[in-house]
Protein backbone atom coordinates (compact mmCIF):
# COMPACT_ATOMS: atom_id res chain seq x y z
CA UNK A 1 0.00 0.00 0.00
CA UNK A 2 0.80 3.69 -0.53
CA UNK A 3 1.30 3.95 3.14
CA UNK A 4 3.90 0.89 3.74
CA UNK A 5 1.34 -1.46 4.58
CA UNK A 6 0.57 -4.90 3.38
CA UNK A 7 3.95 -5.30 2.21
CA UNK A 8 4.76 -8.35 -0.05
CA UNK A 9 7.53 -10.02 -2.06
CA UNK A 10 6.82 -10.52 -5.76
CA UNK A 11 9.52 -11.37 -6.73
CA UNK A 12 10.07 -14.42 -4.55
CA UNK A 13 13.38 -15.51 -6.80
CA UNK A 14 17.20 -15.50 -5.04
CA UNK A 15 18.43 -13.39 -7.38
CA UNK A 16 19.29 -9.71 -7.09
CA UNK A 17 15.87 -8.22 -8.62
CA UNK A 18 16.78 -4.28 -8.88
CA UNK A 19 15.67 -1.12 -10.36
CA UNK A 20 11.85 -1.79 -11.10
CA UNK A 21 9.61 0.89 -13.03
CA UNK A 22 5.71 0.37 -13.06
CA UNK A 23 4.48 0.70 -16.45
CA UNK A 24 2.05 3.15 -17.27
CA UNK A 25 -1.25 1.37 -17.15
CA UNK A 26 0.32 -0.07 -13.01
CA UNK A 27 -0.04 -3.56 -14.79
CA UNK A 28 3.41 -4.93 -15.45
CA UNK A 29 6.73 -3.83 -13.96
CA UNK A 30 10.23 -3.74 -15.61
CA UNK A 31 13.02 -4.67 -13.61
CA UNK A 32 16.75 -5.58 -14.20
CA UNK A 33 17.73 -9.33 -12.48
CA UNK A 34 20.99 -11.47 -12.17
CA UNK A 35 18.40 -14.72 -12.15
CA UNK A 36 19.69 -16.41 -15.46
CA UNK A 37 23.26 -14.70 -15.85
CA UNK A 38 25.51 -12.37 -13.68
CA UNK A 39 25.53 -9.62 -16.05
CA UNK A 40 21.81 -9.57 -15.62
CA UNK A 41 18.86 -9.16 -17.97
CA UNK A 42 15.43 -7.24 -18.29
CA UNK A 43 12.79 -8.97 -17.52
CA UNK A 44 8.93 -7.82 -16.87
CA UNK A 45 6.12 -9.30 -14.75
CA UNK A 46 2.79 -8.50 -13.69
CA UNK A 47 2.30 -6.69 -10.40
CA UNK A 48 1.03 -9.74 -8.47
CA UNK A 49 4.53 -11.18 -9.30
CA UNK A 50 3.55 -13.63 -12.13
CA UNK A 51 3.99 -13.87 -15.43
CA UNK A 52 8.05 -13.38 -15.59
CA UNK A 53 9.13 -12.49 -19.10
CA UNK A 54 12.68 -12.48 -19.97
CA UNK A 55 12.75 -9.55 -22.38
CA UNK A 56 17.03 -9.60 -22.95
CA UNK A 57 19.44 -12.66 -23.62
CA UNK A 58 23.01 -11.50 -23.92
CA UNK A 59 26.48 -11.90 -22.73
CA UNK A 60 26.50 -7.67 -21.60
CA UNK A 61 24.88 -5.91 -18.78
CA UNK A 62 22.05 -3.92 -18.79
CA UNK A 63 20.99 -1.00 -16.67
CA UNK A 64 17.66 1.48 -16.00
CA UNK A 65 14.91 0.08 -18.01
CA UNK A 66 12.70 2.52 -18.56
CA UNK A 67 8.73 2.50 -19.85
CA UNK A 68 7.70 5.14 -22.95
CA UNK A 69 4.36 7.26 -21.50
CA UNK A 70 2.47 4.75 -24.13
CA UNK A 71 3.73 1.74 -22.27
CA UNK A 72 4.33 -0.08 -25.81
CA UNK A 73 8.43 0.48 -25.67
CA UNK A 74 11.21 -0.13 -22.90
CA UNK A 75 14.58 2.15 -23.44
CA UNK A 76 17.95 1.21 -21.26
CA UNK A 77 21.22 1.01 -21.44
CA UNK A 78 23.50 -1.87 -22.41
CA UNK A 79 27.67 -2.36 -22.10
CA UNK A 80 28.41 -2.03 -25.67
CA UNK A 81 31.32 -3.99 -27.15
CA UNK A 82 31.20 -2.89 -30.68
CA UNK A 83 34.48 -2.85 -32.23
CA UNK A 84 34.00 0.39 -33.79
CA UNK A 85 33.76 2.00 -30.05
CA UNK A 86 37.38 1.33 -30.07
CA UNK A 87 38.25 5.02 -28.38
CA UNK A 88 36.99 4.78 -25.30
CA UNK A 89 36.97 2.05 -22.69
CA UNK A 90 34.61 -0.40 -23.83
CA UNK A 91 34.39 -2.53 -20.12
CA UNK A 92 33.04 0.95 -19.24
CA UNK A 93 30.99 1.63 -22.56
CA UNK A 94 26.91 1.69 -22.64
CA UNK A 95 24.75 2.76 -24.79
CA UNK A 96 21.05 3.25 -25.43
CA UNK A 97 18.57 0.84 -26.47
CA UNK A 98 14.84 0.40 -27.17
CA UNK A 99 12.83 -2.71 -27.91
CA UNK A 100 9.51 -3.23 -27.83
CA UNK A 101 7.13 -4.16 -24.75
CA UNK A 102 7.43 -7.93 -25.94
CA UNK A 103 11.08 -8.25 -25.78
CA UNK A 104 10.82 -7.71 -29.53
CA UNK A 105 12.10 -4.86 -31.76
CA UNK A 106 15.74 -4.36 -30.22
CA UNK A 107 17.35 -0.93 -31.44
CA UNK A 108 20.14 0.84 -31.17
CA UNK A 109 19.63 4.79 -30.31
CA UNK A 110 22.77 6.04 -29.66
CA UNK A 111 27.01 5.88 -30.96
CA UNK A 112 27.82 7.65 -28.57
CA UNK A 113 31.95 8.37 -28.06
CA UNK A 114 31.52 7.38 -24.18
CA UNK A 115 29.52 6.23 -21.78
CA UNK A 116 25.70 7.00 -21.24
CA UNK A 117 22.89 6.03 -19.16
CA UNK A 118 19.77 6.84 -17.20
CA UNK A 119 17.69 7.39 -19.80
CA UNK A 120 13.79 8.41 -19.91
CA UNK A 121 11.08 9.38 -22.14
CA UNK A 122 9.68 12.82 -22.40
CA UNK A 123 5.83 13.13 -21.08
CA UNK A 124 4.93 12.67 -24.53
CA UNK A 125 6.90 10.39 -25.36
CA UNK A 126 8.84 11.88 -28.60
CA UNK A 127 12.29 12.33 -26.70
CA UNK A 128 14.59 10.97 -24.53
CA UNK A 129 17.19 12.67 -21.81
CA UNK A 130 19.79 10.78 -20.38
CA UNK A 131 23.09 11.60 -19.05
CA UNK A 132 26.68 10.54 -20.35
CA UNK A 133 30.42 10.91 -20.47
CA UNK A 134 31.51 12.63 -23.59
CA UNK A 135 35.08 13.05 -25.20
CA UNK A 136 35.65 15.83 -22.69
CA UNK A 137 35.75 12.79 -20.05
CA UNK A 138 32.64 15.29 -17.84
CA UNK A 139 29.11 13.99 -17.22
CA UNK A 140 26.58 16.19 -19.21
CA UNK A 141 22.71 15.87 -19.96
CA UNK A 142 21.68 15.02 -23.08
CA UNK A 143 18.60 15.10 -24.84
CA UNK A 144 17.25 13.22 -28.43
CA UNK A 145 14.19 12.45 -30.65
CA UNK A 146 12.94 9.07 -29.40
CA UNK A 147 14.04 7.53 -32.60
CA UNK A 148 17.39 8.37 -31.47
CA UNK A 149 18.29 11.41 -33.93
CA UNK A 150 19.36 15.13 -32.94
CA UNK A 151 21.53 14.30 -30.34
CA UNK A 152 21.24 17.97 -27.78
CA UNK A 153 24.25 18.25 -24.86
CA UNK A 154 22.27 20.21 -22.19
CA UNK A 155 24.66 20.77 -19.70
CA UNK A 156 27.88 21.29 -20.98
CA UNK A 157 30.47 22.29 -18.66
CA UNK A 158 32.78 20.86 -16.37
CA UNK A 159 30.33 19.47 -13.84
CA UNK A 160 29.20 16.00 -13.26
CA UNK A 161 25.79 16.08 -14.71
CA UNK A 162 23.59 13.06 -14.32
CA UNK A 163 20.16 11.66 -13.62
CA UNK A 164 17.52 13.35 -15.31
CA UNK A 165 14.01 13.61 -14.92
CA UNK A 166 11.71 15.78 -17.35
CA UNK A 167 9.10 18.15 -15.77
CA UNK A 168 5.63 16.94 -15.86
CA UNK A 169 5.12 19.55 -18.91
CA UNK A 170 7.81 18.13 -20.74
CA UNK A 171 9.76 21.13 -20.72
Amino acid sequence: DANGNNQRNISRYPANDRLPELSPDGKTIVFLSDRDTEEGEIYTMNVDGSGISRLTTNAVSEDVARWSPDGKKIIYSMEDLHPTDNDVDVETNFELFSLSADGSDEKRLTQFPGFCAAPVFSPDGKHIAFYGRGKEGYLDIYTMKANGSGLKNITSDTLEDYSPAWSPDGR
